[in-house]
């Protein structure tokens, strides 16, 4: 070839001539273009998301699906807390075991010790 080679690694073509527009696009008019999936579902789950589009409350499946996900992670974090708390609580528990802080409970009384735990004493 006489005169100027590509630089390795530079792509030229119509598709690549296009790419380069869509991500100048996304980057200039601050447009982010979401990555799609595939997924499969369940017989009742897809019956499930028909339904829910046609009340009206939502347009597409992708809302549906991405609605249900916003919930999956609000689950994933409380129950990261709650494991958090639970792992304070036993600590606290062994420590007062450690230091004889307890009550003692025979197996007859325990459901009405358990059942007491629950009422209000106020």
């Amino acid at each position: 070839m006489v005169g100027k080679r590509p630089r390795p690694g530079v792509r030229k073509g119509p598709f690549y001539h296009k790419l380069a527009i869509l991500a100048n696009y996304e980057v200039a008019c601050h447009v982010h273009f979401m990555p799609t999936r595939n997924i499969n579902l369940t017989e009742r789950q897809d019956r499930f998301v028909a339904e829910v589009m046609a009340s009206g409350r939502y347009q597409n499946a992708s809302e549906v699906v991405r609605d249900g996900l916003r919930m999956l992670e609000k689950r994933e974090a409380e129950d990261a807390v709650k494991l958090i708390r639970l792992g304070t609580a036993l600590a606290e528990a062994d420590d007062a075991i450690g230091r004889g802080d307890f009550e003692d409970i025979a197996v007859e009384d325990l459901d009405g010790w358990l059942e007491a735990l629950g009422t209000d004493t106020r």
